[in-house]
């Protein structure tokens, strides 16, 4: 049988049966899943260090020559933040007006993004017009991106497969939410070829601590896929240049993002310490903050006995340092450090 029907029939099983979770605590597992990964460092890193200032100057002026650019994020780190923030802003200053496509807004509400831009005057108008009911982002991160294209009338583009599609493919497969005709605009209709997958199935047993249930490894990444297709469509459609802002895991070149758009790109990840080797064209070393254990969170709820109720699955997404298979409807609650403190340490 498939195996998202396989993990959904062993998720009803009763314990009796020697399965080692109940029902409630694999579906919190795969709620993180689809949430939030942990990020145990995969296999083959290389440490991270500061740009030189020379490189950090010219970056600007290499992301103007380029179509299609990434810039990656750990989704907690406001120092990553403000410096990316910082090298889009001289870009755009320079003459450059890229199309912003951001992992933080549903394709799905790209209808009310556009009517946003055309009505609201700051960022916040438009978050609250763009996104609606709750979210969990750190939207004061973004605010200066977003005012940033309001200011200078750049198109704002909706990037990411909402949670619920996500679900979606891992239970059913990718044509639970793709017609054929999408599969084949999205340079899936054939599966991913083996390397691909395989890496972002370790990619997946890797960023959630080793205690997904291993019949779960395949359609998440598959559903991860998914998500970076998606990107890599909206990317594409943009008339002009285009600059994806999305976690680092999305933006990397040897299994993200970039595997789709089928053109050259630039790929810039915003790294706290280690990468893995060969991801990024260029990886700048962010200031690292302080963040509990994030495979704590998932160990403790893989641990708990059979007759056990987990905590809501929210308050266990485990944060993300160097995200791999992070997906973006609940990142992590904001933590006590602010921009312009970050823009300080950036300066």
């Amino acid at each position: 049988m498939p195996l998202p029907d396989l993990f959904f029939r062993l998720a009803h099983r009763p314990a009796s049966t020697g399965f080692p979770f109940r029902h409630a605590t694999l579906a919190a597992l795969l709620a993180i899943g689809l949430t939030a990964c942990a990020s145990a460092p995969p296999r083959g890193m290389d440490t991270i260090v500061p740009l030189s200032a020379e490189t950090r100057a010219g970056l600007p002026a290499a992301m103007m020559t380029q179509r299609f650019v990434l810039m990656g994020e750990v989704h907690d780190n406001p120092f990553g933040h403000a410096w990316r923030t910082q090298a889009l802003t001289r870009a755009i200053e320079a003459g450059w007006r890229p199309a912003i496509a951001m992992e933080q807004f549903d394709t799905r509400f790209q209808p009310l993004l556009d009517l946003a831009m055309t009505t609201c005057t700051d960022a916040p108008c438009v978050i609250a017009a763009a996104v609606p009911g709750k979210s969990a982002w750190e939207w004061t991160y973004y605010e200066p991106v977003i005012d940033l294209a309001l200011k200078y009338k750049l198109p704002l583009l909706a990037a990411n497969l909402s949670r619920a599609d996500a679900a979606k493919v891992v239970r059913g497969g990718l044509s639970a939410v793709f017609s054929g005709a999408q599969l084949r605009d999205m340079g899936l209709a054939v599966p991913p070829h083996a390397e691909l997958m395989a890496a972002q199935e370790q990619a997946v047993a890797d960023g959630h601590c080793g205690v997904l249930p291993a019949a779960m490894h395949g359609p998440m990444a598959t559903a991860q896929i998914a998500r970076d297709a998606v990107m890599a469509g909206v990317m594409r459609s943009a008339a002009g240049p285009v600059v994806l802002l999305a976690g680092n895991g999305h933006v990397r070149k040897d299994i993200g993002v970039p595997q789709w758009l089928g053109a050259p790109s630039l790929s810039i990840g915003f790294i706290e310490g280690r990468a893995t080797t060969g991801a990024y064209d260029q990886a700048e070393g962010v200031m690292p903050i302080a963040r509990p254990d994030p495979c704590e969170a998932v160990k403790s709820l893989a641990a708990l006995p059979p007759t056990t109720t987990p905590p809501d699955a929210a308050a266990l997404s485990p944060q993300s340092g160097n995200d791999i298979v992070r997906n973006a409807d609940a990142p992590p609650p904001a933590l006590p450090l602010d921009l312009t403190r970050a823009n300080r340490a950036m300066h």
